[in-house]
């Protein structure tokens, strides 16, 4: 089973580094760019409150095991996090899981590039070319595609990879307190 959860950050204090355990803080020191590093800290605060109301997890007293592709789990609880504009999106499952959440203005741009056929597949973009909302299929498209392969914990290391990733994928759609649109997709099932 998968639980979602979401969160809009717009309009919170900003949080500093030290605030977390050490464990926490070596995922964090990755990010430079600011306001990557505010998300993903807001994500992991997120996280943290989850797992301990939810399931009694202290992650500070806890050791986060990384999968092959670094991808962090703890005590056989599995979670993936995204990140778009001001939304947080996370999931958690008993077994690996990927979710993405993408803001729809933010694919806008790439619609009258074909920036997109680099990573559409042949059948994707026949429905793509065939479909009314294109910016809501590419959308959709992107968020299904990243999230299997974020279930397993690999990024996305070219475009063209992305032409054959399959799997079964529910896609939820929400909006944030600007009333912004956002997809977001979550799986448990991976297929590369």
């Amino acid at each position: 089973m998968i639980k979602i959860y979401y969160l809009d950050i717009t309009n919170r204090r900003d949080i500093e580094l030290s605030e977390f355990p050490k464990n926490v803080r070596d995922f964090l020191h990755n990010y430079k760019e600011k306001k990557s590093k505010k998300l993903s800290m807001y994500s992991w605060l997120f996280l943290m409150q989850i797992l301990y109301k939810n399931y009694g997890i202290k992650l500070e007293e806890k050791k986060i095991i990384k999968n092959q592709y670094g991808k962090p789990y703890v005590d056989g609880i599995y979670f993936n996090i995204s990140h778009s504009n001001n939304m947080i999106a996370i999931a958690i499952s008993d077994k690996e899981v990927g979710i993405d959440i993408e803001s729809e203005s933010n694919l806008k741009k790439h619609l009258d590039s074909e920036y997109y056929l680099g990573w559409l597949n042949k059948e994707e973009i026949g429905e793509f070319n065939k479909t009314y909302n294109k910016l809501n299929y590419l959308t959709r498209a992107w968020t299904k595609k990243e999230a299997i392969l974020k279930s397993k914990g690999k990024g996305i290391n070219n475009y063209i990879e992305l032409k054959n990733v399959e799997g079964n994928v529910s896609v939820y759609q929400i909006k944030d307190k600007k009333n912004e649109k956002y997809l977001i997709s979550v799986t448990n099932s991976c297929y590369l």
